[in-house]
């Protein structure tokens, strides 16, 4: 056999083996993909909850049952309604939150709150939930006078009032409570009938109380 065919035949040889090779390495190359795929598969598909305490995988977490699904509570009442109990049983406004002459005294001034007639010695009642934040007794123009703080920056002021012995500052009242009685007219409003002065104060400003309460011609 010549030197030359001798060539020719371990070229084709080579070729052959590097055909091989690189048909090893394609089905090698694909081979792997898919068992990564089929990995990421399953992994993917698989939730493992290690914050289960019944996860035999989570020794930290000791055994316990499964507790069954609770019914919804019903909704609790809050501190912040603002509906207001009638602080008289009957409101007859005379006065109401506007400028005007006071038949007592003659002046013209602002009147602050709204006066509901009432007879003296007519329970007087707290209009929410609140704290005494003050007393004061014997005013030579709004004799007694009790000032209520509640939530929401509300405040309510009775005036011409005989309070409830005991009561002072820093009590705890509920709506409906009952504070006192209509005292007489005295003071500033000394020529009215017997009535309740009330007032509201909201974030820190007089408002006018009709808004608050249940008066059906209001």
């Amino acid at each position: 056999m010549s030197q030359e065919k001798k060539t020719t035949n371990k070229r084709k040889l080579l070729i052959r083996y590097l055909i091989l090779a690189a048909c090893i390495l394609v089905i090698a190359a694909v081979t792997v993909t898919t068992v990564f795929a089929v990995n990421d598969w399953f992994r993917d598909d698989i939730t493992i909850d290690t914050n289960n305490p019944n996860n035999p995988d989570n020794p930290d977490k000791p055994n316990k049952p499964v507790e069954p699904d609770k019914p919804d509570e019903p909704d609790k009442p809050t501190i912040n309604d603002n509906t207001f109990a009638k602080p008289v049983s009957e409101i007859n406004l005379i006065n109401v939150f506007e400028w005007g002459q006071d038949i007592s005294l003659g002046n013209w001034h602002f009147h602050t709150g709204v006066d509901m007639a009432a007879a003296a010695g007519t329970d007087v009642f707290a209009a929410l939930d609140g704290t005494v934040e003050s007393v004061t007794l014997g005013d030579h123009l709004d004799g007694n006078s009790i000032t209520v703080a509640h939530a929401n920056g509300l405040k309510t002021v009775y005036t011409f009032i005989e309070l409830k012995d005991g009561l002072k500052k820093g009590d705890a009242v509920k709506r409906g409570d009952k504070l006192g009685t209509v005292a007489e007219p005295t003071g500033s409003e000394f020529k009215q009938e017997a009535h309740l002065h009330f007032e509201v104060i909201e974030n820190g400003k007089c408002t006018d109380p009709v808004k608050f309460l249940d008066i059906a011609d209001k």
